[in-house]
C-alpha cells in the first residue's frame, strides 16, 4: 500500500499501522512448483498488520509504503514439498497515522491474489 499525507508541519516523523482482515489458502507443492499426488491444503483467516516510522520532508509531507503480510500458514508439508500460496484476500484495509490519531480506510479497501490451485 502506498500513500501520501500532507500538512504535517514541523513534526520529524510519523508512525503508521496498516491493517486488514486477511484470508489465505495454502497448498503443498514440490520444489518444481508442481502439484504432488496428495494435495494438502489449509485455509487461514486472521487480522494482520504492519507498522513503520516515516520521516516528514521539509514541506510537511510523507509519501510512504507498507506491505501487509498474508496470515502465516499452519500447513506442514511432507518430504521435498514446500508451502505455496493459492490465494489471499485482504478486506477492511485501513491506514492509521498513530502519531496524529488519524485513521482511514484505503481505496481500494480490498485486494485479492490468486495463483493456480492443485486439484
Amino acid at each position: 500500500m502506498r500513500w501520501t499525507e500532507v500538512g504535517l508541519g514541523s513534526v520529524d516523523s510519523v508512525d503508521y499501522i496498516a491493517s486488514a482482515t486477511a484470508g489465505a489458502r495454502y497448498q503443498c507443492v514440490n520444489r518444481g512448483n508442481n502439484c504432488p499426488a496428495a494435495p494438502n491444503k489449509a485455509d487461514v483467516l486472521s487480522d494482520v498488520n504492519v507498522g513503520g516510522t516515516f520521516a516528514v520532508d521539509k514541506n510537511g509531507r510523507i509519501t510512504g509504503s507498507l506491505i501487509i503480510p498474508a496470515p502465516p500458514a499452519s500447513l506442514v508439508c511432507p518430504g521435498n514439498q514446500v508451502v505455496g500460496v493459492v490465494s489471499a484476500v485482504f478486506t477492511n484495509i485501513t491506514l492509521t497515522d498513530v502519531t496524529n490519531g488519524v485513521s482511514s480506510p484505503t481505496n481500494p479497501s480490498a485486494l485479492t491474489y490468486n495463483a493456480p490451485e492443485c486439484p
